[in-house]
């Protein structure tokens, strides 16, 4: 069984994503965005020009000063169990979005998300 690479760099490198309404960043920046959201995000994309296949998209969004929302965008297939959203974050609390491309099916699949406990 080989072993396929999902992304290059360090582990722990992340792309700061500025807040806005719709998200959708740039997968070239690596694979781990953080964003800190001080509004609500309505649209939360699958990052622009995946690097590979397969590619996995991991989010740490953090709610700042107040409950934040948080829908994945409509165009991200959903897998068992888990739903696009919304998602009502409390203020200081963090999101964490996995999402998975495929150039099989060419779109992103919506593969965990879960809130951080208090």
């Amino acid at each position: 069984m080989a072993l396929i690479p999902f992304r290059s760099g360090r582990v722990d490198d992340a792309a700061t994503v500025a807040y806005a309404a719709t998200i959708t960043p740039d997968g070239s920046l690596g694979s781990r965005f953080n964003i800190t959201a001080t509004g609500n995000i309505t649209t939360l994309n699958g990052p622009s020009s995946p690097p590979s296949d397969p590619y996995l998209a991991e989010y740490a969004i953090l709610a700042s000063g107040a409950t934040r929302t948080v829908t994945v965008a409509s165009g991200v297939r959903t897998s068992t169990g888990v739903t696009r959203g919304p998602y009502s974050v409390p203020s200081g609390q963090v999101l964490f979005v996995l999402m998975r491309y495929s150039a099989l099916i060419a779109a992103y699949t919506l593969v965990a998300a879960t809130i951080s406990a208090t």
